[in-house]
């Protein structure tokens, strides 16, 4: 104690000596510990708890675990002093690069650091680039899409929409004579791209890049080129099903959202299947509940149609009890039909502003369209053929993220549970229609497949929730192979009135 002390007194240490630190009450306890004879089983036994503590928060002094956490918040305090100085580093790197263009190899620039650059600093030559610039570097990296989704560069569909804008600025001025005319055209259209936009009421539409009066000169001067290049069509189609297939491979539980649609559109208007377009090539985009006209454009009309001759007899028309292709497909089958099928379907009422009964009617309408899901489906053959490998995996990793996030659902607030369970809802709706497109026998097994996944979680809260789901699906396909009528059966819905049964 004697030394402790002097040690204590050099170094001015009053943390020691500090009744709420450790080490202080662990050295007051041991001193009083040998002080005393009386006293001495106590404070044993209060040097025993809190070595206990210690033990439990972190291990004791020397050992394996407390050198482990320890070593780890050394590197912690390494990359938090050398973070500003390998920033600098590594921006000069940058500095001799392209700046308009992204990095093919990235690194040669998160490469260890050499002599020369850590001389006037306290860096150690050969030392790594530490990870938080390393992640910050490596969003520069070009390379195809498809690639950055496995790397988890583009971490969602919405970051890939993003992204569609300056590849199909890049497929159209790909090959073109004149290159500041590419150069031009690139940039004015990725800048449209990046406006903020906005939600217009009575089906109005904002403005497109070909209206704009200083646009329009430089579309149709890339257009007269691109004529006469014999594979730019094929080019850009390629990229249509190049993205598409990416992204319904990546993220299959989740819906395209509306930025990507509109991006997609673009390629869509630009490719060879520009003349589908007219007969229904066209992607439609989720509604705001808030601010519902009660009304859908000519292209939702189409989009069910579509999905009415895919869907006919799948487990997809079943589960939701939509009724069969020849009352859709019918020429008189319009806007005004479609939105009163969806109000029939949604059991909602035909009009007023209530946001719940807006949401209910636009969900509806998504289920019968498919969103977008069918009408790509038809119209992209290149898509079918790119995703049949996939295509038997795609249902059961929906299906897993369904429930790993309804079983998540416990802990979130009120908020987070209506989102997740609205989430749970689309997703489980685009498992469905990735279900229906196996063959007869696969769909069996996927559905019995589902049963035993859900049962095997061994997770009470999940299996209580989505059994219900998940035996209503079963419900709905069975008798589906001789035709019989569909028996009544839960359907998991976003958006219901009351409380959600996945919240009870």
């Amino acid at each position: 104690f004697a030394s402790i002390q002097k040690e204590i007194e050099r170094k001015g240490v009053t943390r020691s000596r500090r009744m709420n630190h450790g080490m202080g009450r662990l050295y007051l306890y041991a001193k009083r510990f040998f002080a005393s004879t009386e006293t001495a089983p106590r404070y044993r036994g209060e040097a025993r708890l809190l070595l206990a503590q210690i033990n439990h928060k972190r291990g004791l002094p020397g050992s394996e675990r407390c050198k482990t956490l320890r070593a780890m918040q050394a590197k912690i305090v390494e990359s938090t002093d050398s973070g500003p100085a390998q920033a600098r580093i590594v921006q000069g790197r940058l500095a001799n690069c392209v700046q308009q263009d992204g990095l093919e190899d990235v690194d040669t620039v998160l490469g260890p650091l050499t002599q020369e650059e850590v001389r006037a600093t306290k860096l150690h030559e050969g030392q790594p680039i530490i990870e938080n610039i390393r992640n910050k570097v490596e969003r520069c990296k070009k390379a195809p899409i498809d690639q950055l989704c496995k790397e988890g560069i583009v971490p969602s569909s919405e970051v890939m929409a993003v992204l569609c804008p300056f590849v199909l600025a890049a497929v159209q001025t790909t090959g073109l004579s004149d290159v500041q005319l590419a150069t031009l055209y690139r940039a004015t259209y990725c800048a449209f791209k990046q406006r903020r936009s906005l939600l217009l009421l009575n089906l109005e539409k904002q403005v497109h890049f070909t209206e704009l009066p200083w646009a329009a000169p430089l579309h149709r001067s890339v257009g007269t080129m691109r004529a006469g290049l014999g594979s730019s069509e094929q080019a850009t189609q390629q990229a249509l099903v190049d993205i598409c297939v990416t992204t319904l491979s990546t993220w299959p539980e989740t819906i395209i959202p509306n930025t990507l649609a509109g991006a997609l559109n673009d390629v869509i208007e630009t490719s060879s299947a520009k003349g589908d377009k007219k007969k229904g090539f066209i992607l439609i985009k989720e509604v705001a509940s808030d601010i519902f006209m009660h009304a859908f454009s000519d292209s939702f009309v189409q989009s069910a149609k579509a999905a009415a001759e895919l869907m006919e007899g799948t487990l997809y028309q079943r589960y939701y009890t939509l009724p069969p292709k020849d009352e859709i497909c019918r020429d008189d089958f319009n806007d005004k039909t479609l939105y009163d099928l969806a109000v029939r379907l949604a059991h909602a009422k035909p009009s007023g502003w209530e946001v719940v009964n807006n949401g209910r009617i636009i969900e509806a309408c998504m289920i019968i369209t498919t969103h977008n899901l069918a009408i790509l489906w038809k119209n992209l053959p290149q898509l079918q053929n790119k995703l049949a490998n996939v295509l038997a995996e795609l249902p059961r990793r929906i299906l897993a993220t369904v429930c790993k996030n309804v079983g998540l659902m416990p802990g979130m607030a009120w908020k987070a549970q209506l989102q997740t369970v609205k989430d749970a809802a689309y997703a489980w709706r685009q498992m469905l229609f990735f279900a229906s497109l196996l063959p007869r026998d696969q769909t069996d097994t996927f559905v019995q497949y589902a049963q035993e996944y859900v049962t095997g979680l061994k997770n009470e809260h999940i299996e209580d929730k989505m059994g219900k789901a998940v035996e209503g699906m079963k419900v709905a396909w069975q008798g589906a192979a001789k035709g019989a009528p569909v028996a009544p059966h839960t359907v998991l819905v976003g958006w219901v009135k009351g409380k959600h049964w996945l919240m009870k």
